[in-house]
């Protein structure tokens, strides 16, 4: 099996592009990528080891390393509780940039929302059945609305 790392470089800058643009600041990828990690660092430390290994399986080559960056199994730590909870812990792993690329609650939501559908394009609906199932109530629910928008925006295209 050859790697074309090339590639990999093209659809991930392909995707970022598009991500922020979808984030609404088309000229800044860095952000797009921090606010990408952000959300999946958040969902990788919610979700046990045998569920990642499932949906990192999914997930394109160029989405891989964002999503186990910083990742060890022996990492304890606090599932958040509630969807503030879940915002809280996704600027919390934006680190230093937390307040310029999350100024406000409604930007975190837009944002968590926005990287949510992106993700949907690349993992099955049963495999995102299994990650939400480890979420609390309030994640649950607003994970369902952004497949709900998802679908949608696919269904008008």
């Amino acid at each position: 099996m050859n790697l074309n790392f090339e590639k990999y470089a093209q659809e991930g800058n392909r995707y970022l592009n598009e991500l922020a643009k979808e984030l609404g600041h088309p000229e800044d990828r860095d952000r797009a990528a921090r606010i990408l990690r952000a959300v999946l660092n958040t969902i990788r430390d919610m979700v046990p080891p045998s569920e990642n290994l499932q949906l990192i399986a999914q997930l394109p080559m160029f989405l891989k390393a964002t999503y186990l960056e910083g990742y060890t199994l022996r990492k304890a730590s606090a599932k958040p509780r509630s969807l503030d909870d879940f915002f809280s812990e996704v600027k919390k792993n934006s680190g230093r940039s937390a307040d310029y690329d999350f100024p406000s609650e409604e930007v975190v939501r837009v944002a968590v929302q926005k990287v949510l559908s992106s993700l949907m394009r690349f993992v099955s609906p049963g495999e995102m059945e299994d990650i939400v199932a480890h979420m609390p109530k309030g994640v649950k629910q607003f994970i369902a609305e952004s497949a709900m928008l998802q679908r949608h925006n696919l269904s008008t295209e």
